[in-house]
Protein backbone atom coordinates (compact mmCIF):
# COMPACT_ATOMS: atom_id res chain seq x y z
CA UNK A 1 0.00 0.00 0.00
CA UNK A 2 1.44 3.37 -1.03
CA UNK A 3 -1.02 5.54 0.88
CA UNK A 4 -4.62 6.66 1.19
CA UNK A 5 -6.29 9.44 -0.77
CA UNK A 6 -8.93 10.12 -3.39
CA UNK A 7 -12.71 10.39 -3.46
CA UNK A 8 -14.98 7.43 -2.87
CA UNK A 9 -16.83 6.25 -6.03
CA UNK A 10 -20.53 7.05 -6.12
CA UNK A 11 -21.33 3.44 -7.11
CA UNK A 12 -19.27 0.55 -5.75
CA UNK A 13 -19.44 -2.91 -7.32
CA UNK A 14 -18.97 -6.14 -5.38
CA UNK A 15 -19.69 -9.88 -5.49
CA UNK A 16 -21.21 -11.79 -2.55
CA UNK A 17 -21.01 -15.52 -1.94
CA UNK A 18 -24.13 -17.12 -0.40
CA UNK A 19 -23.37 -19.97 1.99
CA UNK A 20 -22.54 -23.09 0.00
CA UNK A 21 -24.08 -26.55 0.39
CA UNK A 22 -20.62 -27.95 1.14
CA UNK A 23 -20.07 -25.63 4.08
CA UNK A 24 -16.81 -24.20 2.68
CA UNK A 25 -16.50 -20.53 1.71
CA UNK A 26 -15.93 -19.89 -1.97
CA UNK A 27 -13.60 -17.00 -1.05
CA UNK A 28 -11.46 -19.24 1.16
CA UNK A 29 -11.56 -22.40 -0.91
CA UNK A 30 -8.16 -22.12 -2.58
CA UNK A 31 -7.07 -25.34 -4.28
CA UNK A 32 -10.21 -27.15 -3.11
CA UNK A 33 -12.22 -25.54 -5.90
CA UNK A 34 -11.71 -28.09 -8.68
CA UNK A 35 -13.93 -29.66 -11.31
CA UNK A 36 -14.89 -32.50 -8.98
CA UNK A 37 -15.52 -30.28 -5.93
CA UNK A 38 -17.23 -27.39 -7.74
CA UNK A 39 -20.81 -28.56 -6.94
CA UNK A 40 -20.02 -28.24 -3.23
CA UNK A 41 -19.78 -24.46 -3.67
CA UNK A 42 -23.26 -24.11 -5.15
CA UNK A 43 -25.89 -22.53 -2.90
CA UNK A 44 -29.43 -23.64 -2.13
CA UNK A 45 -32.03 -21.88 -4.31
CA UNK A 46 -34.10 -20.90 -1.29
CA UNK A 47 -31.09 -19.43 0.51
CA UNK A 48 -30.12 -17.45 -2.61
CA UNK A 49 -33.65 -16.02 -2.86
CA UNK A 50 -33.58 -15.00 0.80
CA UNK A 51 -30.16 -13.38 0.38
CA UNK A 52 -31.42 -11.37 -2.60
CA UNK A 53 -34.43 -10.14 -0.61
CA UNK A 54 -32.27 -9.19 2.38
CA UNK A 55 -29.75 -7.32 0.22
CA UNK A 56 -32.49 -5.33 -1.51
CA UNK A 57 -34.09 -4.52 1.82
CA UNK A 58 -30.74 -3.02 2.90
CA UNK A 59 -30.78 -0.74 -0.16
CA UNK A 60 -28.21 -2.81 -2.11
CA UNK A 61 -28.81 -3.14 -5.86
CA UNK A 62 -28.79 -6.75 -7.10
CA UNK A 63 -27.29 -6.92 -10.59
CA UNK A 64 -26.94 -10.61 -11.42
CA UNK A 65 -27.67 -13.87 -9.60
CA UNK A 66 -25.79 -17.15 -10.13
CA UNK A 67 -25.63 -20.48 -8.30
CA UNK A 68 -22.41 -19.49 -6.56
CA UNK A 69 -22.39 -15.66 -6.34
CA UNK A 70 -24.55 -12.54 -6.52
CA UNK A 71 -23.26 -9.37 -8.20
CA UNK A 72 -24.28 -6.20 -6.36
CA UNK A 73 -23.81 -2.40 -6.37
CA UNK A 74 -24.35 0.37 -3.87
CA UNK A 75 -23.09 3.57 -2.29
CA UNK A 76 -20.52 3.81 0.49
CA UNK A 77 -23.24 4.44 3.07
CA UNK A 78 -25.31 1.49 1.89
CA UNK A 79 -22.38 -0.92 2.22
CA UNK A 80 -21.27 0.48 5.59
CA UNK A 81 -24.79 0.30 7.05
CA UNK A 82 -25.51 -3.16 5.66
CA UNK A 83 -22.25 -4.82 6.69
CA UNK A 84 -21.17 -2.76 9.69
CA UNK A 85 -17.90 -1.75 8.12
CA UNK A 86 -15.94 1.39 7.25
CA UNK A 87 -14.72 1.98 3.69
CA UNK A 88 -11.36 3.62 2.88
CA UNK A 89 -9.51 4.46 -0.34
CA UNK A 90 -6.01 3.01 -0.73
CA UNK A 91 -3.46 3.64 -3.46
CA UNK A 92 -1.44 0.70 -4.73
CA UNK A 93 1.12 0.23 -7.44
CA UNK A 94 -0.27 -1.46 -10.57
CA UNK A 95 1.00 -2.39 -14.02
CA UNK A 96 -0.85 -0.63 -16.83
CA UNK A 97 -0.90 -1.67 -20.52
CA UNK A 98 2.49 -1.29 -22.13
CA UNK A 99 4.22 -2.48 -18.94
CA UNK A 100 3.93 0.97 -17.36
CA UNK A 101 3.95 1.19 -13.59
CA UNK A 102 1.35 3.48 -12.03
CA UNK A 103 -0.84 3.89 -8.95
CA UNK A 104 -4.54 3.00 -8.79
CA UNK A 105 -7.19 3.59 -6.14
CA UNK A 106 -8.77 0.59 -4.39
CA UNK A 107 -11.89 0.61 -2.21
CA UNK A 108 -11.24 -1.41 0.96
CA UNK A 109 -12.96 -2.42 4.18
CA UNK A 110 -11.01 -1.14 7.19
CA UNK A 111 -11.75 -4.41 9.06
CA UNK A 112 -10.87 -6.74 6.23
CA UNK A 113 -9.14 -10.07 6.96
CA UNK A 114 -7.98 -10.18 3.32
CA UNK A 115 -7.53 -7.39 0.76
CA UNK A 116 -10.78 -6.77 -1.09
CA UNK A 117 -12.97 -8.83 1.28
CA UNK A 118 -15.70 -7.62 3.67
CA UNK A 119 -16.24 -10.10 6.54
CA UNK A 120 -19.86 -11.05 7.34
CA UNK A 121 -19.51 -13.07 10.56
CA UNK A 122 -20.63 -10.22 12.85
CA UNK A 123 -23.34 -8.81 10.56
CA UNK A 124 -27.02 -9.45 9.97
CA UNK A 125 -26.00 -11.48 6.91
CA UNK A 126 -23.94 -14.05 8.84
CA UNK A 127 -26.56 -16.78 8.28
CA UNK A 128 -26.71 -16.11 4.53
CA UNK A 129 -23.36 -14.87 3.19
CA UNK A 130 -19.79 -16.21 3.39
CA UNK A 131 -18.26 -12.89 2.38
CA UNK A 132 -18.39 -9.84 0.12
CA UNK A 133 -15.59 -9.24 -2.43
CA UNK A 134 -15.17 -5.61 -3.55
CA UNK A 135 -14.47 -5.11 -7.26
CA UNK A 136 -10.91 -3.93 -8.00
CA UNK A 137 -9.43 -1.89 -10.89
CA UNK A 138 -8.42 -4.17 -13.75
CA UNK A 139 -5.69 -3.59 -16.32
CA UNK A 140 -4.88 -5.66 -19.38
CA UNK A 141 -1.23 -6.67 -19.25
CA UNK A 142 -0.91 -6.89 -23.03
CA UNK A 143 -2.49 -4.95 -25.90
CA UNK A 144 -5.12 -6.76 -27.95
CA UNK A 145 -4.22 -8.42 -31.25
CA UNK A 146 -7.59 -7.29 -32.61
CA UNK A 147 -8.93 -3.78 -33.18
CA UNK A 148 -12.18 -2.61 -31.60
CA UNK A 149 -15.32 -2.72 -33.72
CA UNK A 150 -16.79 0.65 -34.74
CA UNK A 151 -19.86 1.58 -36.78
CA UNK A 152 -18.09 3.49 -39.55
CA UNK A 153 -16.51 1.71 -42.51
CA UNK A 154 -12.76 1.29 -42.39
CA UNK A 155 -10.07 -1.06 -43.66
CA UNK A 156 -9.17 -3.92 -41.34
CA UNK A 157 -5.92 -5.84 -41.10
CA UNK A 158 -4.60 -8.03 -42.44
CA UNK A 159 -7.40 -8.88 -44.91
CA UNK A 160 -8.68 -5.61 -46.41
CA UNK A 161 -5.41 -3.94 -47.40
CA UNK A 162 -4.20 -6.73 -49.75
CA UNK A 163 -7.64 -6.78 -51.35
CA UNK A 164 -7.49 -3.04 -52.02
CA UNK A 165 -3.95 -3.33 -53.35
CA UNK A 166 -4.83 -6.34 -55.56
CA UNK A 167 -2.25 -8.45 -53.74
CA UNK A 168 -4.49 -11.49 -53.27
CA UNK A 169 -3.68 -13.01 -56.70
CA UNK A 170 0.02 -12.82 -55.81
CA UNK A 171 -0.63 -14.52 -52.47
CA UNK A 172 -2.46 -17.38 -54.21
CA UNK A 173 0.56 -17.79 -56.48
CA UNK A 174 2.79 -18.10 -53.38
CA UNK A 175 4.30 -14.66 -53.90
CA UNK A 176 4.35 -13.22 -50.38
CA UNK A 177 7.70 -11.46 -50.12
CA UNK A 178 9.49 -14.55 -48.80
CA UNK A 179 13.26 -14.15 -48.81
CA UNK A 180 13.05 -10.35 -49.18
CA UNK A 181 14.47 -8.04 -46.49
CA UNK A 182 12.77 -4.64 -45.99
CA UNK A 183 14.56 -1.97 -43.96
CA UNK A 184 12.11 0.70 -42.81
CA UNK A 185 13.33 4.04 -41.44
CA UNK A 186 10.61 5.49 -39.23
CA UNK A 187 9.79 6.27 -35.59
CA UNK A 188 10.71 2.79 -34.31
CA UNK A 189 8.71 -0.34 -33.57
CA UNK A 190 6.67 -1.72 -30.66
CA UNK A 191 6.24 -5.50 -30.27
CA UNK A 192 2.45 -5.44 -30.55
CA UNK A 193 0.49 -8.75 -30.32
CA UNK A 194 -0.80 -8.10 -33.85
CA UNK A 195 2.67 -9.00 -35.14
CA UNK A 196 3.54 -11.65 -32.58
CA UNK A 197 0.35 -13.70 -32.95
CA UNK A 198 0.69 -13.81 -36.72
CA UNK A 199 4.36 -14.80 -36.75
CA UNK A 200 5.63 -11.83 -38.75
CA UNK A 201 9.42 -11.60 -38.96
CA UNK A 202 10.95 -8.48 -37.39
CA UNK A 203 14.63 -8.01 -36.55
CA UNK A 204 15.87 -5.96 -33.62
CA UNK A 205 15.41 -2.19 -33.95
CA UNK A 206 18.46 -0.32 -35.25
CA UNK A 207 18.93 3.11 -33.70
CA UNK A 208 19.62 5.97 -36.09
CA UNK A 209 21.53 9.16 -35.18
CA UNK A 210 20.15 10.72 -32.01
CA UNK A 211 17.57 7.95 -31.43
CA UNK A 212 17.20 6.03 -28.16
CA UNK A 213 15.08 3.33 -26.48
CA UNK A 214 14.84 0.66 -29.19
CA UNK A 215 11.90 -1.07 -27.48
CA UNK A 216 9.58 1.95 -27.69
CA UNK A 217 7.81 3.76 -30.52
CA UNK A 218 6.67 6.99 -28.90
CA UNK A 219 4.66 8.28 -31.84
CA UNK A 220 3.36 4.90 -33.03
CA UNK A 221 3.94 5.78 -36.69
CA UNK A 222 6.58 3.15 -37.47
CA UNK A 223 4.65 0.40 -35.69
CA UNK A 224 1.37 1.12 -37.40
CA UNK A 225 2.76 1.53 -40.90
CA UNK A 226 4.76 -1.68 -40.67
CA UNK A 227 1.45 -3.51 -40.28
CA UNK A 228 0.56 -2.40 -43.81
CA UNK A 229 3.79 -3.92 -45.11
CA UNK A 230 3.00 -7.29 -43.56
CA UNK A 231 -0.62 -7.16 -44.74
CA UNK A 232 0.60 -6.91 -48.33
CA UNK A 233 3.79 -9.02 -48.01
CA UNK A 234 3.36 -11.26 -44.92
CA UNK A 235 6.59 -13.25 -45.36
CA UNK A 236 9.14 -10.45 -45.66
CA UNK A 237 11.90 -9.97 -43.09
CA UNK A 238 11.73 -6.44 -41.71
CA UNK A 239 14.36 -4.40 -39.89
CA UNK A 240 13.10 -1.18 -38.24
CA UNK A 241 15.47 1.79 -38.12
CA UNK A 242 14.39 4.29 -35.49
CA UNK A 243 14.66 7.90 -36.68
CA UNK A 244 12.39 10.66 -37.94
CA UNK A 245 11.51 10.47 -41.66
CA UNK A 246 7.55 11.25 -43.64
CA UNK A 247 7.17 8.94 -46.93
CA UNK A 248 5.46 10.42 -49.95
CA UNK A 249 3.26 8.33 -52.24
CA UNK A 250 -0.01 8.94 -54.03
CA UNK A 251 -3.49 7.56 -53.45
CA UNK A 252 -5.72 4.92 -55.02
CA UNK A 253 -8.33 5.94 -55.97
CA UNK A 254 -7.24 9.54 -56.41
CA UNK A 255 -7.60 11.20 -53.01
CA UNK A 256 -8.34 14.82 -52.15
CA UNK A 257 -5.96 14.29 -49.21
CA UNK A 258 -2.89 13.34 -51.32
CA UNK A 259 -1.05 15.45 -53.89
CA UNK A 260 -0.67 14.96 -57.64
CA UNK A 261 1.19 17.48 -59.81
CA UNK A 262 3.92 18.16 -62.36
CA UNK A 263 7.11 18.03 -60.33
CA UNK A 264 9.45 21.02 -60.53
CA UNK A 265 12.32 18.87 -59.27
CA UNK A 266 12.44 16.58 -62.29
CA UNK A 267 12.73 18.94 -65.29
CA UNK A 268 14.51 16.83 -67.86
CA UNK A 269 11.93 15.70 -68.77
CA UNK A 270 9.23 17.08 -66.43
CA UNK A 271 7.77 14.30 -64.28
CA UNK A 272 4.22 13.85 -63.16
CA UNK A 273 4.12 12.59 -59.59
CA UNK A 274 3.29 10.37 -57.84
CA UNK A 275 4.72 7.41 -59.75
CA UNK A 276 2.68 4.85 -57.83
CA UNK A 277 -0.31 4.96 -55.51
CA UNK A 278 -1.68 3.10 -52.51
CA UNK A 279 -4.68 3.30 -50.18
CA UNK A 280 -4.82 6.72 -48.50
CA UNK A 281 -8.33 7.88 -47.56
CA UNK A 282 -10.21 11.13 -48.08
CA UNK A 283 -10.54 14.51 -46.39
CA UNK A 284 -11.02 15.79 -43.77
CA UNK A 285 -8.67 13.42 -41.91
CA UNK A 286 -8.29 10.41 -44.27
CA UNK A 287 -8.34 8.05 -41.28
CA UNK A 288 -9.75 4.76 -42.52
CA UNK A 289 -7.04 2.16 -41.93
CA UNK A 290 -6.99 0.77 -38.37
CA UNK A 291 -3.39 -0.03 -37.43
CA UNK A 292 -1.68 -1.30 -34.24
CA UNK A 293 0.70 0.86 -32.19
CA UNK A 294 2.17 1.29 -28.72
CA UNK A 295 -0.55 2.06 -26.12
CA UNK A 296 -0.86 5.78 -25.46
CA UNK A 297 1.43 6.76 -28.33
CA UNK A 298 1.19 10.16 -30.00
CA UNK A 299 -1.01 9.01 -32.89
CA UNK A 300 -3.16 6.92 -30.55
CA UNK A 301 -3.94 10.10 -28.61
CA UNK A 302 -4.19 12.57 -31.49
CA UNK A 303 -6.65 10.51 -33.53
CA UNK A 304 -8.74 9.20 -30.63
CA UNK A 305 -12.34 9.83 -29.73
CA UNK A 306 -14.58 12.30 -31.50
CA UNK A 307 -16.87 11.33 -34.32
CA UNK A 308 -15.61 9.86 -37.56
CA UNK A 309 -14.31 11.22 -39.92
CA UNK A 310 -12.67 13.72 -37.55
CA UNK A 311 -11.70 11.06 -34.97
CA UNK A 312 -11.47 7.29 -34.79
CA UNK A 313 -14.08 7.00 -31.97
CA UNK A 314 -11.89 4.74 -29.82
CA UNK A 315 -9.81 5.29 -26.68
CA UNK A 316 -6.49 7.15 -26.62
CA UNK A 317 -4.59 4.27 -25.02
CA UNK A 318 -6.14 1.15 -26.58
CA UNK A 319 -3.09 0.32 -28.77
CA UNK A 320 -5.01 0.85 -32.05
CA UNK A 321 -5.60 3.99 -34.12
CA UNK A 322 -7.03 4.96 -37.48
CA UNK A 323 -4.13 6.13 -39.67
CA UNK A 324 -4.21 8.40 -42.65
CA UNK A 325 -2.51 9.74 -45.71
CA UNK A 326 0.45 8.96 -47.88
CA UNK A 327 2.38 7.40 -45.02
CA UNK A 328 -0.23 4.63 -45.00
CA UNK A 329 0.23 4.07 -48.74
CA UNK A 330 4.05 3.93 -48.79
CA UNK A 331 4.42 0.61 -46.89
CA UNK A 332 1.84 -0.98 -49.17
CA UNK A 333 4.09 -0.21 -52.11
CA UNK A 334 7.10 -1.53 -50.21
CA UNK A 335 5.21 -4.82 -49.90
CA UNK A 336 4.46 -4.79 -53.64
CA UNK A 337 8.15 -4.14 -54.38
CA UNK A 338 8.96 -7.19 -52.24
CA UNK A 339 6.84 -9.31 -54.58
CA UNK A 340 8.97 -8.21 -57.55
CA UNK A 341 12.23 -8.86 -55.69
CA UNK A 342 11.05 -12.32 -54.63
CA UNK A 343 10.34 -13.33 -58.22
CA UNK A 344 13.22 -11.39 -59.83
CA UNK A 345 15.89 -10.80 -57.15
CA UNK A 346 18.42 -9.52 -59.70
CA UNK A 347 16.45 -6.36 -60.53
CA UNK A 348 17.77 -2.98 -59.32
CA UNK A 349 15.50 -0.27 -57.79
CA UNK A 350 14.79 1.48 -61.11
CA UNK A 351 13.85 -1.81 -62.72
CA UNK A 352 11.58 -2.73 -59.80
CA UNK A 353 9.83 0.63 -60.11
CA UNK A 354 9.40 0.05 -63.82
CA UNK A 355 7.77 -3.32 -63.24
CA UNK A 356 5.41 -1.84 -60.68
CA UNK A 357 4.42 1.04 -62.98
CA UNK A 358 3.79 -1.26 -65.95
CA UNK A 359 1.74 -3.73 -63.90
CA UNK A 360 -0.26 -1.21 -61.82
CA UNK A 361 -3.86 -0.31 -62.52
CA UNK A 362 -4.48 3.16 -63.94
CA UNK A 363 -6.35 5.61 -61.71
CA UNK A 364 -9.46 6.80 -63.51
CA UNK A 365 -11.63 7.99 -60.62
CA UNK A 366 -11.34 10.75 -58.06
CA UNK A 367 -9.33 13.96 -57.86
CA UNK A 368 -6.02 14.59 -56.09
CA UNK A 369 -5.40 17.43 -53.69
CA UNK A 370 -4.20 20.74 -55.12
CA UNK A 371 -1.61 20.95 -52.33
CA UNK A 372 1.99 20.16 -53.17
CA UNK A 373 2.34 17.95 -50.09
CA UNK A 374 0.10 16.13 -47.62
CA UNK A 375 0.43 15.25 -43.97
CA UNK A 376 1.22 11.64 -43.02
Amino acid sequence: MAGTSGAMPERILARVSPRSVGGISLFGAGAQNTRSTCPRFFSDDGLIATAVERLRAAGIEVLYVKQTTIDIAGTQNQYENAFGTKFVIEQREVMEPGQRQAFAEFVESAERPTDGLIPTESTGFADLLEGVAIEEPRYAMQPSAFAQVTDYWRLGLPADVPLGCNADPAHRAQTTGKGVHIVMADSGWFRHPFFVHRGYRVSSVVLGPGASNPDADESGHGTGESASIFSVAPDVQRTPVKMNLVNTVGAFPASDYASGFESEIYTNPPRRVPDLCGLVGMQPQAIYIRLPLEPGGQIDQENSGGNHPNGDEIANNDEWAAFRGISAAAPQLAGAAAFVKQVCPELDPDEVRGVLRRSARDITAGRASSRRSASP
